[in-house]
């Protein structure tokens, strides 16, 4: 009886070790690729290995790209942007996902606001990403979780945007 009782506690530690290793092993293969300094609007095109259409007057741009495996990818981006510009940038950026999800609908909530959306942030979000801080401006998102998400600080002249595919 002891030595059954020893066995089942032995196995369970080692489907327990196991997930954990694989767990840890997911978050050290992942690959990352961003920068922490901003970069001109020909550098970000030049570095990031996905395509991105920043208008012409993008600059002071930061990115930041995570993928895990060949599940997701995740996707933030900053920059600075002629505020004539905001409209139709999220238009063309969203113009895809339009497409393929024709039922989706982009809500737009202006801010300083009580009911910000939030975002189930995974994996966290860098150091230079401060959507969270923006007291003048507004939010674009969509209907379900899974779609792209654009915050336009009107103080600063600055876009965010994060998604995950």
């Amino acid at each position: 009886m002891k030595l059954a009782l020893s066995i089942t506690i032995g196995l369970a530690a080692l489907i327990v070790a196991g997930v954990a290793g694989l767990a840890l092993l997911s978050v050290l293969t992942a690959e990352k690729v961003g920068w922490d300094t901003p970069l001109s609007r020909e550098e970000a095109l030049r570095r990031l290995d996905i395509t991105y259409s920043f208008p012409q007057s993008a600059h002071d741009i930061y990115l930041h790209q995570r993928r895990e495996g060949t599940q997701q990818n995740f996707l933030y981006v900053r920059f600075t942007i002629d505020p004539s510009e905001v409209e139709r940038h999220i238009d063309e950026m969203t113009s895809t996902y339009r497409r393929t999800f024709p039922d989706e609908r982009s809500h737009r909530i202006t801010l300083p606001t009580n009911s910000s959306p939030s975002v189930g942030w995974f994996p966290p979000p860098p150091r230079w990403w401060q959507a969270s801080r923006i007291a003048h401006g507004f939010v674009i998102r969509f209907t379900h979780d899974f779609g792209p998400v654009f915050w336009f600080d009107a103080d600063h002249n600055v876009l965010y945007h994060y998604e995950q595919s």
